[in-house]
């Protein structure tokens, strides 16, 4: 009665199929190779007379499995079947070597090792790359608050700079101011100054019952002739006679040069007044 082989793995399932079919065929005996690249060496002859075919295939597969343990990598098997002498049929598998095995998982573990090593580098790495850009930023940082106190203290000096524009706007306008009024004074004192000139000789007449007549009458003249414009005197001049003209145009002269003169002699004293006081401040 056969077993199930379903229990069996993916190599003694087929295996103990094969066993089966060649203890049907007659076969005596089962001989165990390895196939190597120097060729096949023997492994172990099985007797098949009077055995099952499971458990002989158990014991096979068990006698390769032990056998390649000791080789590195995948070791290629061969069951070769005979009915005597003759020559029946084969079976081919494949064994991992334990070494094999030690081989990989040392592999594995120098993967996982260098893996590790290297996610600690990125790891430092990606560290070292965070703290340089914090850095930078609060170099940034710093620099964009120096600017900002920068700033204002320039629209400080600014709004000041505007104020004492300001101030001096309003004081030159206030100058501008003082000095109209100082000059509509300085006109007013003239306009007043010329108007007393010509009215003095008169209310010194009115004033003074016993003045000189002939003086004030000078002096009358004088102040007539110098309050004339050019306009005034050419209109004058035009109503006359030539004779007329000529007279009055010659009186209008001399008084004119008469005033020049004066002028001229008030200037002068001035000027040396001037000069005495600043010899005596000098002093």
């Amino acid at each position: 009665m056969t077993t199930s082989l379903a229990t069996y793995g993916p190599v003694l399932g087929p295996l103990a199929q094969w066993v089966e079919r060649q203890l049907a065929d007659g076969a005596t005996r089962l001989i165990l190779r390895q196939k190597s690249d120097s060729g096949e060496q023997l492994v172990r002859e099985f007797a098949v007379i009077g055995a099952a075919a499971n458990p002989l295939a158990d014991e096979v597969y068990r006698k390769a499995e032990d056998d390649g343990r000791h080789f590195r990598g995948r070791s290629l098997y061969g069951v070769f079947a005979f009915r005597e002498r003759d020559y029946v049929d084969r079976f081919f598998f494949a064994i991992e070597g334990d070494e094999d095995q030690a081989y990989f998982v040392q592999r594995e573990a120098n993967l996982a090792g260098v893996t590790t090593q290297l996610m600690r580098h990125n790891e430092a790495n990606a560290r070292l790359a965070i703290g340089q850009t914090l850095d930078v930023i609060s170099h940034y940082k710093l620099l964009l608050a120096a600017r900002e106190k920068r700033i204002e203290e320039l629209e400080a000096k600014y709004w000041k700079v505007v104020e004492l524009y300001e101030r001096l706007t309003s004081m030159q306008h206030e100058r501008e101011l003082e000095v109209k009024r100082l000059e509509q004074a300085d006109k007013r004192q003239e306009f007043l100054r010329e108007k007393l000139d010509m009215l003095a000789p008169v209310l010194m007449s009115k004033i003074v019952p016993g003045a000189n007549k002939g003086a004030l009458g000078e002096e009358l003249i004088r102040q007539l002739l110098k309050s004339l414009s050019p306009e005034q005197m050419q209109a004058i001049v035009g109503a006359l006679s030539p004779e007329q003209a000529a007279v009055i145009n010659e009186v209008y002269v001399a008084y004119g040069e008469r005033e020049i003169a004066k002028d001229e002699a008030k200037k002068t004293n001035s000027k040396k007044t001037v000069n005495a006081t600043n010899g005596v401040a000098n002093h």
